[in-house]
């Protein structure tokens, strides 16, 4: 499998990996995981790191967890080395933007037509993650495991045969799932790659995307999940002018300007390039996603049920406000309420009523 960019966790695990005995393996990965979360909460808390950064040294440190448990099922099961496969990441692994209660949306790919081995036969590759990162041990858990975003989803096997792979999206994806996979990054290449091949692109780049499907979609999220005047307060996720606003518009301009890039900031700036997005739309985009990633990073770590979630009750963000540099919580709030009103000018602007 091909490594994961940027060295230094995986390093640092490999270090502590060495030392360590088959049977404290999953102990060690949950470890390693529990330093690394220090690390970038110091970082995120104390060292005032950007909400990018962490997010990069969190979604290293998964990755280097899941190239070693690969590793060490493929040295258990030789008959697999030789075999193609590739594990998918999306969702916020898959745009390098792990928070530190993120679950883990993988998809396992295998090349049926170029295979000699059954799709069964690369279960160990799931038994494998799941004891390794999933299980829960002495040290607790490391991460969740989410297959669910495959093709067919619970209605298709866990393991995904790159025929089917390949047909559905020709045949059957819905506009929403082609924007989740603009997500879709590789974690794990071995011996076939179908991003570095431009297969992924090409599926989803021929497609056509269906906008009023798309906000019907996004407005039952805001009513089903969100349910923000019920609940007084703001879903900084689901809600309205929330995250799943501008990763609809910055996904859905990416499929119609053709732009591959996982990492919504960064594929922001590229369709701000092309001009595929004016200067105030994707100014007010990256603000409020900046702002709302560093909310859900502190609150991960002090208020770990609301994430996304901000009360509408005076008093209950004093120190959030005070970590925005914002004298006083209803200047914080105030701020917040108006990127979330022109974050749903510029969702507007692309999906109109």
């Amino acid at each position: 499998g091909r490594p994961p960019e940027k060295g230094r966790p995986r390093r640092r695990l490999e270090s502590l990996l060495e030392f360590t005995s088959a049977d404290r393996f999953p102990e060690a990965l949950r470890l390693f995981k529990r330093r690394e979360d220090f690390k970038a909460a110091v970082g995120l808390l104390f060292e005032k790191r950007r909400p990018e950064q962490v997010h990069r040294l969190l979604s290293d440190a998964a990755e280097s967890c899941i190239n070693a448990s690969i590793r060490r099922v493929l040295t258990s099961k030789p008959g697999l080395q030789s075999e193609p496969f590739q594990l998918l990441a999306l969702g916020r692994l898959g745009g390098r933007e792990f928070s530190f209660q993120s679950d883990l949306d993988l998809v396992l790919l295998v090349d049926d037509e170029n295979s000699i081995a059954s799709l069964s036969d690369f279960q160990p590759l799931l038994q494998g993650l799941r004891r390794d990162l999933q299980e829960i041990t002495s040290a607790g858990r490391a991460f969740q495991l989410d297959f669910r975003l495959r093709p067919e989803g619970r209605h298709g096997g866990e393991i995904v045969p790159l025929s089917a792979f390949r047909s559905y999206f020709r045949q059957r994806a819905d506009s929403w799932e082609l924007l989740a996979y603009v997500k879709a990054r590789s974690v794990l290449a071995h011996r076939l790659d179908i991003v570095e091949s431009g297969l992924l692109q090409s599926l989803l780049f021929s497609q056509d995307l269906d906008a009023d499907e798309l906000d019907r979609v996004r407005r039952r999220k805001e009513l089903e999940i969100g349910r923000e005047a019920e609940r007084k307060l703001w879903d900084l996720k689901v809600g309205k002018g929330g995250l799943l606003d501008i990763q609809f518009v910055v996904q859905f301009l990416q499929i119609l300007h053709q732009i591959y890039n996982p990492n919504l900031l960064s594929a922001l700036s590229e369709l701000r390039k092309i001009g595929g997005i004016g200067k105030p739309g994707s100014r007010t985009l990256s603000e409020a996603a900046r702002v709302y990633h560093r909310v859900e990073l502190v609150n991960s770590l002090f208020a770990p049920g609301e994430r996304h979630l901000l009360s509408r009750q005076p008093g209950s963000h004093r120190r959030l406000a005070g970590f925005f540099g914002f004298t006083s919580e209803e200047r914080f709030m105030r701020k917040v309420g108006r990127l979330r009103e022109k974050v749903r000018g510029v969702y507007r602007g692309f999906f109109p009523v």
